[in-house]
């Protein structure tokens, strides 16, 4: 299937009504026609996996395009240069999330090019950095607990910005990273009681959500299943 019949077929997929719900959750809608996930997923598998298209996709300015994409690119063909570039092109968190969760966290390169993306000062390019630890901590059962703790103290660092995707990004990895083990979710209880001790609102916030859930009786009877 070439780029012009997919951008047809997403066209022809225009639906006001989910316009709305999605401007309504904070995702730009000047550029999208409200196509679903799930015919976004299904007219993925009717194409298959290829490099190619889901680059020249990406340069298409029209959201589901985009989202389209992450799904068709193929992860061990990612490079360090795209992965810098995409980001760059970060509208709104669910393109951010999709791109980490559908193609980056796939790719081993997503490890130390985390703390790449904490660096840059955009928001969903720094978002970017706590929405692939939160993907990684759910998806890679079997990694070394050490990596997360470094991402632990990754996260201590940013919890003073007061933006609402990366606070809520910081936050997200925190949550993921406490419920792998008991032994890391002890680490993320005691990083958030230190996060509780800073100053500002935006820290407290970030804490007072996480201990919330890491320490809910939900959490700690699933992580007492992990050991059974």
């Amino acid at each position: 299937m070439q780029k012009e019949e997919i951008i047809e077929i997403i066209n022809k997929a225009f639906n006001q009504k989910n316009r709305a719900s999605m401007a309504s959750f904070g995702i730009p809608i000047y550029n999208a026609v409200g196509m679903s996930n799930p015919q976004l997923r299904a007219l993925a598998k009717k194409i298959s996996s290829n490099h190619e298209l889901a680059l020249a996709l990406w340069q298409v300015e029209l959201y589901e395009a985009k989202i389209l994409a992450t799904l068709l690119d193929e992860p061990e063909l990612l490079t360090v240069e795209q992965m810098h570039l995409w980001p760059k092109t970060f509208n709104s968190w669910a393109l951010c999330d999709s791109t980490c969760f559908n193609l980056y966290r796939k790719n081993a390169l997503a490890w130390p090019e985390v703390y790449y993306f904490a660096k840059q000062q955009e928001e969903f390019i720094r978002r970017t950095a706590f929405a692939l630890i939160a993907g990684l901590a759910a998806a890679n059962k079997g990694a070394e607990d050490a990596v997360f703790l470094a991402y632990l103290t990754l996260c201590y660092e940013y919890t003073e910005d007061p933006r609402i995707y990366v606070r809520k990004g910081v936050n997200w990895a925190i949550r993921q990273i406490g419920k792998r083990n008991i032994l890391l979710n002890e680490a993320a209880l005691v990083l958030s009681n230190k996060i509780m001790l800073k100053a500002d609102k935006t820290s407290k916030w970030i804490a007072g959500d996480a201990l919330r859930e890491l320490k809910s009786e939900a959490v700690k009877n699933r992580l007492k299943e992990k050991i059974k």
